[in-house]
């Protein structure tokens, strides 16, 4: 079953010195002298943050997809302020079998188009790490082990894409200069794409994306 996510739920992290954690209903608060405060969504109308604040969108603990009709709708808001340097960091156990091009994180990408975290085809958990400027892209491609987690960081710095797994650098690949493009009203999403499905089967935790 799709999870949406809320704009409520997508937060900054390192505000004013505290941090903030948003999963379903609840935003919870957590300042740097070790106050905790929760608010429901139903207790906040808005939230708002300066243009040079980081954007993060984090959820915590294990998410367990079935591969079948379960994803996680993140929401429009996050592909504008990630045309540029980017750092994803998560969790990922996959699964024994996947759907053909599941897809682990997707920013509604097609061919040089958007960011996308997919499995090659039909290859069982040997993923592409990749984005796109609407005429080129940049691709590292790498073989997640079945049944095992492993701590993931793909990132961008300048014209260079980075795969970190365990801490260990594993790959790096140089990419265009510019901004990535995405498609307008682009909806990110977690374990399948919006429009075709590809539904990743597999547990996820401790995402972050900023």
């Amino acid at each position: 079953m799709k999870k949406m996510i809320t704009s409520l739920a997508l937060v900054s992290a390192c505000v004013f010195g505290l941090s903030l954690l948003a999963y379903g209903n609840s935003i919870t608060i957590n300042f740097k002298n070790g106050r905790t405060v929760v608010y429901t969504q139903s207790e906040i109308s808005s939230i708002t943050f300066s243009d040079s604040t980081s954007l993060s969108y984090i959820f915590s603990g294990v998410k367990v997809f079935n591969g079948i009709n379960d994803g996680i709708d993140i929401g429009a808001a996050l592909p504008s302020r990630m045309i540029g340097d980017f750092t994803i960091e998560m969790d990922v156990k996959p699964g024994s079998n996947q759907q053909t091009h599941a897809d682990i994180l997707d920013f509604n990408h097609r061919a040089n188009v958007g960011l996308v975290i997919q499995q090659r085809g039909d290859d069982l958990n040997n993923f592409d790490f990749a984005i796109g400027n609407g005429s080129s892209g940049a691709v590292i491609t790498y073989k997640l082990q079945t049944g095992v987690w492993h701590h993931i960081v793909f990132q961008r710095q300048d014209t260079e894409i980075r795969l970190y797994i365990n801490d260990a650098l594993v790959d790096t690949k140089p990419c265009f200069a510019g901004n990535i493009y995405y498609l307008p009203n682009s909806s990110v999403t977690v374990a399948y794409n919006k429009t075709y499905g590809r539904y990743f089967k597999g547990e996820i935790k401790n995402l972050s994306i900023k």
